[in-house]
């Protein structure tokens, strides 16, 4: 239809903050439409719609057809939807990702797709302190549904409480969802530890596969947000369960804003034995990973 469409779609707690604030917005060649720049669009409602409201009372065409004209106004010839909340809810386990998948792909027949993976341990550890932020007070082991030395999946799981499948951070089968819906040659995926260690690289292998010759790189290369502290991890966990949602907000503004900008003590939430766990479950899934990216992924130590 004329535009280029390119779905960057997460994975959530990889980098998705940092490059739609620091990176994307300064990509003159492309249209970014993330964040405020996003409201009130029918791209921003798509989002919602997608996100929040019951998928039978979604009208595919309709919107299909708002979104086009919107998108043939724009100035730009690349359009980049940036939104990790569609690669699925980590809260909910990813149980809404291929639902999510199939309605982008009857809106984005011909988009291409951006997605990032993390390391499964430094993913949960990231996933469960933005709960901590988030205002809950599961410990981290109920959180990984961890019991008897054992990741136990979400069955017979509190209704009440949140947590991930440890048994289901598979990337691989993510990201063979994206491969079977849009075209193997059309999905790009990276690690984000390689944004993390070789920025340049990474920010290249995206403009060379989506053709952008118009390249940004910020002059201060980073990740946008620290996790709680040890202290303010302890703080949070103790006393969530105590607040309202504006006291949880006022917390969250002192720990994150004050106390761990005074004093930031370096905490890992999973340890040793477990961690090793939680790699060697995905040991042989994350070597077929490495292969469908074409990356060696054993210098990151998914291996």
């Amino acid at each position: 239809m004329g535009k280029d469409i390119i779905l960057h779609l997460g994975m959530p707690k990889a980098a998705s903050t940092y490059l739609q604030e620091d990176v994307f917005p300064y990509v003159n060649e492309i249209y970014c439409a993330n964040g405020d720049r996003n409201v009130g669009t029918p791209l921003g409602e798509l989002q919602k719609k997608i996100a929040f409201e019951n998928h039978l009372f979604l009208d595919i065409e309709q919107e299909k057809q708002k979104i086009y004209e919107y998108i043939n106004s724009l100035e730009q010839d690349k359009i980049l939807f940036s939104n990790e909340n569609l690669f699925g809810s980590y809260f909910d386990n990813f149980r809404d990702h291929k639902n999510f998948a199939n309605i982008l792909k009857q809106i984005f027949p011909d988009a291409r797709v951006f997605v990032i993976f993390r390391k499964q341990d430094e993913w949960l550890e990231s996933a469960y302190a933005q709960t901590l932020f988030l205002g809950f007070s599961e410990k981290i082991d109920d959180f990984m549904n961890y019991r008897k030395s054992e990741f136990q999946g979400l069955q017979n799981f509190p209704f009440h409480k949140i947590g991930v499948n440890v048994n289901n951070l598979d990337w691989t089968v993510f990201l063979e969802n994206y491969f079977n819906l849009f075209g193997r040659e059309n999905v790009l995926a990276l690690p984000q530890e390689l944004l993390k260690n070789n920025e340049k690289e990474f920010l290249n292998r995206f403009y060379d596969f989506f053709n952008i010759s118009e390249r940004y790189f910020p002059t201060e290369p980073g990740v946008r947000h620290k996790k709680y502290s040890l202290i303010s991890s302890r703080i949070a966990l103790t006393i969530n369960k105590f607040l309202n949602s504006r006291q949880k907000v006022k917390l969250r503004r002192f720990l994150q804003d004050g106390l761990d900008k005074m004093l930031y003590i370096k905490y890992d939430f999973i340890h040793g034995y477990t961690r090793k766990q939680i790699m060697n479950l995905h040991k042989e899934s994350n070597k077929k990973l490495a292969d469908m990216m074409g990356l060696d992924l054993s210098q990151y130590g998914y291996y």
